[in-house]
């Protein structure tokens, strides 16, 4: 949103809130690099409330070209003028706003009082919603959460839930947040698609929560999250809890190429303008203002979403945003746990799922809470240490709709870059520790990692997740240079405390004596028994996301015994003088342990604007990163911002993946001014993205 407009408020949590925070905490993963890096332009001391910190501008110039490294005379040309909002009107690609349509009944109604309303209407309400008749209808008859607006476009509105904010065992070091990154983390830098978790005040305007229901939301500048009551400064503790907000829902979409970021500043990237336009999302607004629930609905909800919006063209984002309306539950402030889940329950309706219930002696419910650990997303899970994508394969299940093949629909999964067969396992050079990163972003993924050892030794072995709140439940083997399994540790799960309700066991570690060999150690996704084992168990099917392998090899190689025998031959040239025999070993120096993780970001080199009189362009350029990751960059993905006069943005394209060699991009681009930043990918994801260049002229 334009700077001026955006009204900065605490984002945190009271001391014990911040408690339940698990940024720091023993066992839990940090985020690697690119999971949580800050753009050049934020400043590293916590912001003031009333100004932002984070203006649109573009950097400043370099004082002279910068030359670009490496090959510096291989380019490439793309254009997206094919994404261009002008030439999408012009060929009739954008979509007519939906405010704009006819309605279909008198108002918003909800459940089956909204069923029979619409009467022969449901096709048309359904076809507006993207869902069959017999869906909408189905949704409407069993969940009364569901609603349909007066033009037929169905929503869901969540009644206020009560949650018990127990004692919090433990402490948490907060000491370790980087504060200057609270408002510029990002998962997946580089991915066209994203999920904004706008929680430092937001400008809504034009939303159809505006228009087409009967108690509307004004348009205005909405607070964000606020736990404090304080004006001034943000407080350590309100940093840590909205990276730990992020952390969690981060981790829930790990499986799919979609960013989760907590910056809003581009509304670019949730809006599409039209059907060629690849780069979009869902926003999710969480504020602790209570008007919008008082508008929206007598401040009786927690949460509110339009169904199916995720892809929809949508130049004036009116179906945007989502809401989470973080107002303090039982006098205390929300958890983040709540939070986290509240903002991923809410994209998911973006995205077309629907509620996770149960039915018990005839009772229905349309939130299951799941079994004494886990529970599904979709349900009401917050306290469960285990919350999971569902597709209802619990008893009493009132949806068997398959939460990942929904979102899978409109978000495709993250590649698969380790092998899953000894032929194809990712091979992990000879050093005397290892530190990898890795997703598993399908029940049937299996990532294995191929080790030779060039001595005996105990083979330690160690895979984790993200920490508290985890989807992903680890399984670890090892196997044998023939591909037998030798060793499997699936740890039993097990609750330690009951709230905030965090689990054992999602971890797993192997340790055995071995050897010199080759080996390979294989790292799953599982489950716990049965999922239909009533109140206790639970399938692979949602135990995704990331995970960082951890093992020792080698300590170095020894120099075999010494021997009687001839005087050794001397490794230099020949001498009339024998040789000594040593019999002490000569000292070695261990290598450092090889850890592979994503790139650094590339350097931005000098951009330039295109020539007069050719082909609409312009050009940007920068230098391969310094820190590959312990693997080969692949290529390159270029951003180009569109600035309007005030340099604020109002325009994104992203190019798909430049061969590894491009170091220039002569860009194709409706005329205007730009600025580039620049990401790098190698077999693990891409960097943080680049610093911006300077502005420049398509033309």
């Amino acid at each position: 949103m334009p700077p001026h407009a955006r009204r900065l408020v605490a984002l945190g949590a009271t001391a014990a809130i911040a408690a339940a925070v698990a940024v720091g905490s023993p066992g839990a993963l940090p985020p690697g690099p690119g999971d949580a890096e800050a753009t050049s332009d934020v400043a590293a001391a916590a912001p003031r409330r009333e100004v932002s910190t984070r203006p649109a501008t573009a950097s400043t110039p370099p004082a002279r070209p910068a030359t670009p490294a490496d090959d510096p005379s291989a380019t490439g040309t793309v254009s997206p003028l094919q994404n261009d909002a002008d030439a999408g009107r012009a060929s009739g690609q954008v979509a007519a706003p939906d405010a704009q349509v006819a309605p279909v009944i008198d108002r918003e109604r909800r459940g089956r009082d909204a069923l029979r309303a619409l009467g022969d209407q449901v096709g048309e309400a359904a076809s507006r919603s993207g869902v069959s008749p017999q869906a909408l209808a189905t949704v409407l008859r069993d969940d009364d959460t569901a609603w349909v607006s007066r033009e037929g476009q169905l929503y869901f509105q969540e009644p206020m839930a009560t949650v018990a904010e127990g004692p919090v065992a433990g402490a948490v070091t907060t000491t370790s947040v980087d504060t200057a990154k609270t408002f510029t983390l990002h998962s997946r830098p580089g991915a066209k698609r994203s999920i904004v978790i706008d929680m430092d005040g937001a400008d809504v305007r034009g939303s159809a929560w505006g228009k087409l229901i009967k108690t509307p939301l004004r348009d205005g500048t909405w607070a964000g999250w606020n736990s404090e009551g304080t004006a001034s400064t943000y407080s350590l503790s309100e940093h840590a809890w909205i990276q730990e907000v992020w952390r969690q829902v981060s981790e829930y979409y790990a499986a799919f190429d979609v960013d989760v970021t907590t910056d809003s500043r581009d509304d670019g990237v949730w809006r599409r303008d039209t059907t060629a336009d690849e780069t979009y999302g869902a926003r999710v607004v969480v504020t602790t203002s209570t008007e919008p629930p008082a508008q929206i609905c007598a401040s009786a909800c927690i949460g509110q979403a339009w169904s199916g919006v995720f892809d929809r063209v949508d130049p004036s984002a009116s179906y945007q945003p989502a809401w989470v309306f973080a107002t303090p539950m039982g006098g205390k402030p929300m958890s983040p746990i709540v939070a986290a889940q509240s903002v991923a329950h809410e994209a998911g309706h973006t995205f077309g799922l629907v509620h996770d219930g149960i039915t018990t002696n005839g009772v229905r419910s349309d939130y299951y809470k799941g079994t004494t650990l886990w529970g599904p997303l979709m349900g009401s899970s917050m306290t469960r240490g285990i919350s999971q994508w569902s597709k209802g394969e619990y008893a009493g299940a009132t949806s068997t709709q398959d939460d990942l093949a929904v979102i899978g629909s409109k978000l495709t999964r993250v590649p698969d870059e380790d092998g899953g067969t000894t032929a194809s396992a990712t091979d992990l050079p000879t050093s005397p520790s290892y530190d990898v990163a890795g997703v598993v972003s399908d029940r049937s993924d299996r990532d294995l990692y191929r080790l030779t050892l060039p001595c005996a030794t105990t083979l330690t072995a160690t895979a984790t997740g993200t920490g508290p709140q985890a989807s992903l439940d680890l399984q670890l083997a090892l196997l044998a240079a023939d591909g037998s399994t030798q060793l499997t540790s699936d740890q039993p799960t097990a609750t330690l405390v009951t709230w905030p309700s965090t689990v054992t066991g999602m971890d797993a570690s192997i340790s055995r004596a071995l050897p010199a060999g080759t080996y390979y150690l294989r790292v799953d996704g599982v489950g716990n028994g049965s999922a239909s084992q009533a109140g206790v168990g639970w399938s692979d099917y949602g135990s995704l996301g990331r995970y960082r392998l951890r093992a020792s090899g080698c300590a170095g190689t020894t120099p075999p015994s010494p021997t009687a025998g001839p005087t050794p031959t001397p490794s230099t040239a020949p001498s009339t003088t024998p040789a000594p025999v040593t019999t002490s070993p000569t000292p070695t120096t261990s290598p450092a342990p090889v850890v592979m993780t994503r790139p650094g970001a590339p350097t931005i080199g000098y951009a330039s604007s295109g020539a007069s009189g050719g082909t609409v362009s312009a050009t940007a350029r920068w230098s391969a990163p310094k820190v590959t990751g312990g693997q080969a960059v692949r290529g390159y993905k270029v951003r180009a911002y569109k600035l309007d006069s005030r340099n604020r943005v109002v325009r994104t394209y992203t190019t798909a993946r430049t061969a590894a060699n491009v170091r220039t991009l002569v860009y194709r681009l409706p005329r205007g001014r730009y600025t580039f930043v620049v990401t790098a990918e190698n077999g693990l994801g891409a960097s943080p993205w680049s610093s911006r260049s300077r502005i420049v002229t398509a033309r």
